[in-house]
């Protein structure tokens, strides 16, 4: 699918940011049985469910983007948005402050930059 090394390693990249949120959120289900779900706190056995469903989809991701690269991006790109809205809106809600989660903007990114050299190797040459 891939006519450059630099769009493989670019998904490769994205793949490797899924499983670093995965193994993340593991620890932090594992560690801290509490989350933040757009401002609505959620402890015990709710936070882990929410925890280790969300690092299951990642991981889930990472599979699928590493199989059938297109599919992937598109549904990684939906997941690090709601990772980025879900904390900006629980960050507003809680203190006040819009900060972004680096890690889900850096996916998030890196999500759209794939998605953009997959539609730019996609189309037909003009010669």
């Amino acid at each position: 699918m891939f006519r450059t090394g630099f769009s493989k390693s670019i998904v490769y990249l994205l793949a490797f940011l899924l499983g670093i949120v995965f193994f993340g959120q593991i620890l932090a289900s594992l560690i801290n049985a509490e989350a933040f779900v757009f401002g609505t706190k959620l402890s015990g056995a709710q936070a882990v469910v929410y925890l280790f469903g969300n690092s299951i989809i990642g991981i889930v991701l990472a599979y699928v983007i590493l199989r059938r690269a297109r599919l992937g991006t598109v549904l990684s790109l939906v997941y690090f948005l709601y990772n980025v809205l879900a904390v900006a809106i629980t960050n507003l809600q809680l203190f006040g402050k819009f900060i972004l989660p680096p890690i889900f903007v850096i996916g998030f990114a890196v999500s759209a930059i794939v998605l953009l050299l997959q539609s730019v190797e996609l189309k037909p040459n003009d010669s």
